[in-house]
């Protein structure tokens, strides 16, 4: 069970992805939970402009996730440091 399980995960990440909302949600939590333990409020909003900004951040890899520039607008543009 626990292999099929992983599998199914594997699958649905890599390959179907979670729709927008989910994603837009996982942004809002990760840039909440980096904010308690002490990371820079831009932080995330910074790196997802840098992976905008280079060839990679067009790649299959993204092609489950939203536009990276719909991603950045939903983030407050908090300073980088």
């Amino acid at each position: 069970r626990f292999d099929s399980g992983i599998n199914q995960i594997v699958k649905t990440l890599l390959e179907k992805g979670f729709d927008p909302p989910t994603e837009f949600a996982a942004d809002k939590s990760g840039r909440e939970l980096a904010l308690s333990v002490g990371y820079a409020p831009g932080a995330l909003r910074g790196v997802l402009t840098k992976l905008q900004n280079t060839p990679a951040g067009t790649t299959a890899i993204f092609s489950t996730h939203p536009p990276l520039a719909d991603r950045i607008a939903r983030l407050p543009n908090d300073p980088k440091a």
